[in-house]
């Protein structure tokens, strides 16, 4: 009697400590798993927002990079506007007033900060600037942070955003002089182009069988 009491207390006393051995080794197990699983899902969405905005920089930096990069196309957006529609080449003369004719230095021509710090006027002769110049690079600036935020930051959107450059010439100088450029609507062609054949993998193949 006595050795059954005793075997049946060791047989209790194995018991409890199978549970308690197989709770903690459930609890560590589901710990682990949570753990795992969290870290998994950390690590899954960063590759998923890396993979999905193909950005190796910070997106803050992207966006000011394009805002100050399209203030500066913004710039070259205002020599289209009022060289094209004349038959003035884009290249020579240097940047000039158009009142006086004295040639513009890298003081006067920062986007949009020499607009403010010149008061809309010209340096030399003070004459009042259009206010288009400063509205032009501002908007500029605005779409191709808009692009980088709707694009991965890549060919595709510097193809996008070149587009969106010609397009704001084309829309200034028919909303100045009733006209549309050709060079502008040839760049806005090969630019939306490039850009097909960039996000269509079969374009190219397509594009031969017609």
């Amino acid at each position: 009697m006595v050795r059954r009491l005793r075997n049946f207390a060791r047989k209790i006393k194995g018991g409890a400590i199978c549970r308690t051995t197989d709770n903690r080794t459930t609890d560590q197990r589901a710990t682990e798993t949570k753990g795992n699983g969290t870290t998994d899902e950390k690590i899954m969405g960063e590759k998923t927002t890396v993979t999905k905005r193909g950005e190796l920089m910070p997106h803050w930096f992207i966006v000011l990079f394009a805002f100050l990069f399209g203030a500066a196309v913004g710039s070259f957006v205002n020599v289209c506007i009022y060289r094209l529609p004349r038959r003035l080449s884009i290249v020579q003369p240097p940047s000039h007033c158009p009142h006086c004719g004295s040639f513009l230095t890298i003081v006067d021509l920062v986007p949009l900060l020499s607009y403010i710090w010149l008061g809309g006027k010209c340096r030399y002769c003070k004459t009042p600037i259009s206010p288009r110049y400063f509205v032009v690079e501002l908007l500029t600036a605005l779409l191709f942070v808009a692009t980088v935020n709707r694009y991965p930051f890549g060919l595709e959107a510097i193809f996008v955003a070149a587009s969106l450059a010609a397009l704001m010439v084309i829309a200034f100088v028919d909303w100045e002089f009733f006209l549309v450029p050709d060079e502008a609507i040839w760049a806005l062609g090969i630019f939306g182009f490039a850009r097909y054949m960039l996000s269509e993998p079969n374009a190219y193949s397509a594009t031969l069988s017609l």
